[in-house]
């Protein structure tokens, strides 16, 4: 008998702990911080740690700001972000897009910052509907991978071929030694340039790849010299970029070094020093830090006062991922489907970044200004 009473009163208090549950089904209100907002989580895998985490880091300080701003505006939602990091690593980023889905049930994910965890991730959030935006990751592998995929980085197909251009006529260069980062971002740029720069009747002479964890670039350094170019295009980092430039330099190379976007960074004059001068690159992002628009004032601004520096151009474009984001829960609420589709009819979009207009492969194009490193500072270039 007492078995029964315990088992009437144990169902009891099961019954009340359930009503109380549906009654407060609202809890995740409560969690937001705000009575009567709905808590909606977002995701973001970035590089965190590893050989590129200044780009993980400056990501996530340009999406928190945006959050920020966000949960200050928004009378109907409060924003979080989950974060997970890649490590610049393909199976450490589909690990942390299974937990972000299945555990943390975010609607939308932010990352990665490089292409190769990017490609990995991509399939495992497409099967679970979860639209995926990079602020960074430019592999022509990407474009129309997922109807959940979009970028606010142009594909390595603009940059490359813009390169190329500029090898052949505007730098006048016949003969092109390329050392690449061997991943699909460096392979990306491989190609494309290397299509473009011979379809102008230039030769490459040499293509060497290395691993994203080599730092002793002599051996690659001194086949090239070898092969006798007048130009070198490094399509890498700015890590693996300073050093090569640094120790090319020590190689008595004298050859003209051409690179690309993601070797704006401050650490890569700080590795290179006097030898990342001469340096011509393309600027694909579309953020100018001395823009006079209004929206890039008022994240400049914002930037400055809450982190106390200025932004940077990976910054930026994490911050337009994760506004992206918000204003597609804010327009259509807070669904994958609704989100995507957001994002797939976005045309013009005002951000720090410049106007966005996706394509129905999820890429955008923006303008690229050619620059160079000029007594260790990034300029524009204008030969």
């Amino acid at each position: 008998m007492s078995r029964v009473r315990d088992h009437l009163l144990a169902c009891t208090a099961l019954g009340t702990f359930l009503l109380l549950c549906v009654a407060t089904n609202g809890c995740k209100k409560e969690e937001g911080g705000a009575r009567g907002k709905t808590l909606v989580t977002l995701g973001a895998v970035l590089p965190l740690t590893g050989e590129v985490a200044n780009w993980g880091k400056d990501s996530s300080n340009g999406v928190d700001l945006a959050i920020d701003e966000a949960n200050r505006r928004s009378a109907k939602y409060t924003f979080r972000v989950a974060y997970e990091d890649s490590k610049g690593k393909a199976a450490e980023a589909v690990g942390a897009v299974r937990k972000l889905v299945d555990v943390d049930k975010v609607v939308g994910i932010i990352g990665d910052n490089i292409s190769g965890p990017t490609v990995a991730m991509v399939p495992v959030a497409d099967a679970a509907k979860v639209p995926v935006i990079s602020p960074s990751a430019s592999s022509p592998k990407l474009s129309g991978m997922s109807k959940y995929f979009f970028r606010v980085y142009p594909s390595d197909t603009a940059e490359g071929g813009f390169m190329a251009e500029v090898a052949a006529t505007k730098l006048g260069l016949k003969k092109v030694a390329i050392l690449y980062i061997n991943n699909d971002f460096g392979v990306g740029l491989r190609d494309v340039f290397s299509k473009g720069f011979t379809a102008k009747g230039g030769q490459i002479v040499s293509a060497q790849g290395y691993n994203e964890d080599q730092t002793d670039f002599r051996p690659y350094l001194t086949r090239v010299q070898e092969a006798g170019p007048d130009g070198i295009y490094l399509a890498g980092y700015y890590k693996d970029g300073g050093a090569i430039l640094k120790q090319a330099r020590e190689l008595g190379i004298n050859a003209r070094f051409l690179g690309s976007t993601t070797h704006e960074d401050p650490q890569l004059i700080t590795i290179g020093g006097d030898a990342a001068d001469g340096l011509v690159y393309p600027y694909s992002t579309g953020y100018d830090e001395d823009s006079a628009d209004k929206a890039v004032v008022d994240f400049n601004t914002a930037f400055k006062t809450k982190y106390g520096k200025g932004p940077g151009l990976i910054a930026a474009l994490g911050y337009d991922c994760a506004s992206l984001l918000v204003d597609a829960i804010e327009a259509r609420g807070p669904s994958g489907e609704t989100i995507r589709d957001f994002l797939a009819n976005t045309k013009g979009y005002h951000g720090a970044t410049g106007e966005i207009t996706f394509d129905e492969s999820g890429d955008v194009h923006k303008p690229i200004l050619l620059k160079t490193v000029q007594a260790g500072k990034f300029v524009v270039w204008k030969p």
